[in-house]
């Protein structure tokens, strides 16, 4: 009894390290919880059907699990470091830990492929609304395929105190397995995975925006060149993107909305009459607002590709200088290790950022959840 009341003791100062990252996953678990939420809803039942659909719905989800499995569980561990007794509760959070982080990677990655063949092979074999759903799917199986060691290496492992005669339990790799190469491999073939994939997305992404760079120079040549590109009236601007729902909230077509029947990007309409001044001009202005969404659909997901790597690299780079110096968080200050424990789980920032850049540079997702907010305001009045 006396023993179980030291432990106690020793874990709640242990814990007072960890007040910096429990704050931190905290807020990120309640704003993530909110905004995927938000995500999930407006995406699945105010959206028409598009490949841009499926992969935000399928990223949502896996924030959600990120947001309300994983992060809880860390919550817990970071209140109990020294108190973590279940093992298969530990082995659940590791599993989901990595299931998120690669399940985000490998969806990032088909995101990539998909823009490419859009904006640099328009004309070849598109990746539609079917082949998406049907790539999300097989992504979601390579991200369990190589995160299920975790259900084998880690669990509940006895670890030293500061008092000798006392021995606390962590979430860590398990006893059995401490000593052998396979938390090693296991965490050498996640970091190349890693590492890779970082190559991959920023070659595919610097493909991509050298075409949208060409193109943009090619339109404003042809457009000092043309006589008639300053005929088109002056609402054209006014014209070229507008909330796809119409004034009654209802769900829009499929050919209206974020992807046509051939699982295209957005085109914005306009409630706006627009008559063009010479015959040509329409498909013309039809084209525009074709590639502006494509460019907008492009940028929004390459944004949340960038917040990917970035919130990742602090953790990574952690990991790394423990791997090269075995005393490097032992050997920190009481400061340094609060915020050790706070950055150590900075890629959770991804999972809980999404929603928001959907709000700053989605104009139907802004739209919607302002209708959302003017419809629960109505209600409360």
């Amino acid at each position: 009894m006396e023993e179980n009341h030291n432990l106690s003791v020793l874990n709640d100062l242990k814990s007072i390290e960890h007040i910096g990252g429990a704050i931190f996953v905290g807020a990120l678990m309640i704003i993530g919880l909110i905004g995927n939420s938000l995500s999930l809803y407006i995406y699945f039942f105010r959206y028409s059907s598009s490949t841009y659909r499926v992969f935000v719905l399928c990223l949502a989800f896996i924030d959600m699990v990120a947001c309300s499995v994983t992060m809880p569980f860390v919550l817990y561990m970071q209140r109990y470091p020294f108190m973590f007794k279940d093992s298969w509760g530990c082995r659940v959070m590791k599993l989901t830990t990595y299931f998120i982080t690669i399940g985000s990677g490998v969806i990032l990655l088909i995101i990539a492929t998909e823009r490419y063949r859009k904006v640099c092979v328009p004309h070849g074999t598109q990746i539609l609304e079917g082949k998406a759903k049907i790539s999300c799917l097989i992504g979601s199986v390579v991200s369990v395929g190589l995160s299920w060691p975790a259900l084998v290496l880690y669990g509940s492992k006895s670890v030293a105190t500061n008092r000798a005669n006392i021995t606390g339990f962590a979430c860590e790799v398990s006893d059995e397995y401490w000593h052998t190469q396979y938390p090693a491999i296991f965490k050498f073939v996640l970091m190349f995975v890693f590492i890779v994939s970082a190559i991959a997305l920023s070659a595919i992404y610097s493909l991509i925006w050298r075409e949208l760079l060409s193109r943009r120079r090619f339109s404003e040549g042809v457009a000092m060149s043309s006589p008639t590109a300053n005929k088109v009236g002056s609402q054209t601007n006014d014209t070229t993107e507008t909330s796809l729902t119409d004034n009654s909230g209802q769900r829009v077509s499929k050919d209206d909305a974020h992807g046509n029947k051939n699982g295209g990007d957005s085109v914005h309409s306009s409630h706006k009459t627009y008559v063009p001044r010479a015959t040509n001009e329409a498909p013309t202005s039809n084209k525009k607002k074709r590639t502006k969404s494509i460019d907008t659909v492009t940028f929004v997901l390459f944004l949340i590709t960038a917040v990917f790597c970035v919130s990742f690299m602090p953790h990574l780079i952690l990991r790394i200088i423990e791997f090269l110096k075995k005393s490097f968080v032992k050997d920190m200050p009481y400061g340094g290790k609060v915020m050790y424990h706070m950055f150590r789980w900075s890629f959770f920032i991804n999972h809980m950022a999404n929603p928001i850049i959907y709000g700053l540079f989605d104009r139907q997702f802004k739209s919607e959840l302002h209708k959302m907010f003017n419809r629960i305001r109505n209600c409360v009045k």
